[in-house]
């Protein structure tokens, strides 16, 4: 075979390589792009990144393999926080407010074309049940094509895909990527109301978070009040004091470990210009009372007002920085224990009082004793009622004799 013949067929091998390693560098170079435009909390454009490098790797690589899962977390995570950025006042979403609209104005138009556009011939439009069955699946399959989909929705779905990829990789301890995406599943639930669903998140990062974090890691104490505000909204208030009070544990402790070590950060194993790790609840966020303060409360920081790690200029600025945010949170979440505590009393004064009325009634409903004692509730003693001789009734013809009153379970002395 000549050179040229080579030189031929090696050529458009070759040329493909080379595109698709420039493809690949393209797409590293649009994450990092994303990641940035998350931090300047440029939620349309990291949603556009993301997608678009999510789009690159799954052609090269395959839908479920490892080196897409990072990107269908960030991708996920870019959409939540566009999604909690449009809620309105109300709380329910712009965005399927918006689709609601539309869907609205399309229901009009089509009673008035249904009126209008009638032919020549007299017909009317076709209905859709008119349709070939062909046309109709289509029709099925573009409302459940992502255009369909909310962003929650499909933050969702990336982040539920990323922890498949992670949780079925054989090689690597990814307890750190697994943990950021059960937190923000979990506030997708709060966000949703899905209590329950998130409590099951939360506890799953907590699991996996203690076991790479230190026991005074501020995240840990993030996911304590997390948890503790969910289980308020599931009307556990003692389980929520447990927890509120083990963030305060950590938080405390945190701060003693500072003051013995000043300088020292907090941001051990935490990477600072990554916006999926949090820094933990900040002054603000211990003060959030609804679901969606909750959440925002919850999720990474997006604008990158994070403690840095200490460098020898500014080590010490940054540590005392976060002491100060610290002591500022402890005291926030001081009075969420006293919150709590004094619901968890209005609630044994709300029983014993409920208590009290149930007995009160439940004696006023009692037999009357029949020996003529003025008293409404049942005999004390346990012995049978005295047979009451009625006398003759009628005519004297026939004496009825009642029997005697038997013995309630429970009402003996």
């Amino acid at each position: 075979m000549s050179d040229s013949a080579v030189a031929d067929t090696a050529g458009p091998s070759t040329a493909n390589g080379v595109e698709i390693e420039q493809e690949l560098k393209d797409a590293e170079l649009q994450f990092q792009q994303g990641v940035q435009a998350i931090k300047a909390n440029n939620l349309d454009q990291a949603v556009e990144l993301f997608g678009q490098v999510l789009q690159t790797r799954c052609q090269q690589f395959g839908d479920v393999n490892i080196k897409c899962a990072s990107t269908y977390f960030r991708y996920g995570a870019a959409l939540f926080y566009k999604a909690q950025d449009e809620q309105d006042v109300f709380g329910s979403s712009l965005q399927a407010a918006t689709a609601h609209e539309e869907a609205d104005v399309a229901e009009d138009d089509e009673s008035e074309d249904e009126k209008e556009n009638v032919d020549d011939k007299g017909k009317k439009p076709m209905r859709e049940e008119d349709l070939p069955q062909e046309q109709a699946e289509g029709d099925e399959e573009a409302a459940d094509s992502p255009g369909s989909r909310t962003d929650m929705e499909l933050a969702w779905e990336n982040l539920e895909v990323a922890k498949y990829i992670y949780e079925h990789e054989p090689q690597g301890n990814h307890a750190k990527e697994l943990a950021d995406i059960h937190t923000l599943l979990a506030d997708i639930g709060m966000e949703q109301e899905s209590f329950e669903s998130a409590m099951t998140d939360h506890k799953r990062a907590l699991e996996l978070l203690s076991t790479i974090l230190q026991a005074d890691d501020r995240r840990l104490a993030e996911l304590h009040y997390k948890m503790s505000l969910t289980l308020q909204y599931l009307d556990q208030p003692e389980d929520a004091l447990k927890e509120i009070k083990n963030a305060v544990k950590i938080v405390e402790t945190r701060i003693d470990n500072m003051k013995a070590a000043p300088g020292q950060s907090c941001t051990t194993g935490a990477d600072p210009t990554d916006p999926s790790t949090s820094a933990g609840p900040t002054a603000q966020d211990a003060a959030g009372s609804t679901a969606t303060e909750a959440t925002k409360a919850a999720v990474p920081s997006q604008d990158g007002n994070k403690p840095v790690a200490g460098t020898a200029d500014g080590g010490s600025s940054a540590a005392q920085l976060e002491l100060t945010d610290l002591e500022s949170v402890l005291e926030d979440m001081y009075e969420k224990v006293e919150e709590l505590q004094q619901v968890l009393k209005e609630h044994l004064s709300t029983k014993n009082a409920l208590k009290a009325a149930f007995s009160q009634i439940a004696g006023s409903l009692g037999p009357p004793q029949l020996g003529g004692s003025s008293g409404a509730g049942p005999s004390s003693s346990s012995a049978p009622s005295a047979v009451v001789d009625l006398g003759v009734v009628g005519r004297g013809t026939k004496r009825v004799t009642p029997m005697p009153m038997p013995t309630l379970p429970g009402t003996a002395g």
